[in-house]
This record gives C-alpha cells, sequence and structure tokens, in this order.
C-alpha cells in the first residue's frame, strides 16, 4: 500500500524536521531560522498539514525561496537539506 504525499506538508521524524514544499522535501532541523516556528512547537505540530500558504505569507523577500532553490540545486544550504521531490512531483 503506497503512502501519498500532499503537496506541501510538515513532519518531525527521528532525523529530524521534514517539510514538503511545492512537491520538495527539506530536513530543516539544523537551520538557523531567523524567527519563531522552525524549532518551536509550531512545526512539530503540522504533521501532514498543508502548509504552502503559510510559507508564502511569512516569507515576503525572495530570500527564502532562493535559499531553497540552492538547497535542491547543491543539497544544502544553511543547514537546509534536500531530500528530493515527493512522489506527486517526479
Amino acid at each position: 500500500m503506497s503512502t501519498k504525499v500532499k503537496k506541501t506538508e510538515t513532519k518531525k521524524t527521528e532525523k529530524g524536521i521534514i517539510l514538503t514544499i511545492e512537491g520538495h522535501r527539506y530536513e530543516v532541523s539544523a537551520f538557523d531560522h531567523p524567527g519563531d516556528g522552525i524549532k518551536g512547537i509550531e512545526v512539530h505540530n503540522m504533521g501532514g498539514k498543508d502548509v504552502s500558504e503559510g510559507f508564502e505569507e511569512y516569507h515576503m523577500t525572495d530570500d527564502p525561496w532562493e535559499m531553497l532553490q540552492e538547497a535542491r540545486e547543491n543539497g544544502e544550504c544553511d543547514g537546509i537539506k534536500y531530500l528530493g521531490p515527493t512522489e506527486k512531483s517526479e
């Protein structure tokens, strides 16, 4: 039985904090986020929820998007590790 991954979801695993944003998965527990959410309780309680709108809403500059792009291109950027596309985006 295959488990489909929502377009964007967040889950906490023994490997760290996994975020799926626009069809791509990132491990972000080593990222030193300038705000409160990334290592705060909010992220740990969002497992399986779609956070695309929230990500876009709370990031007013291109910097976060550029960091995700750099992680996709290089495998890592400032503590954000790229894990690959979700099943739906492959």
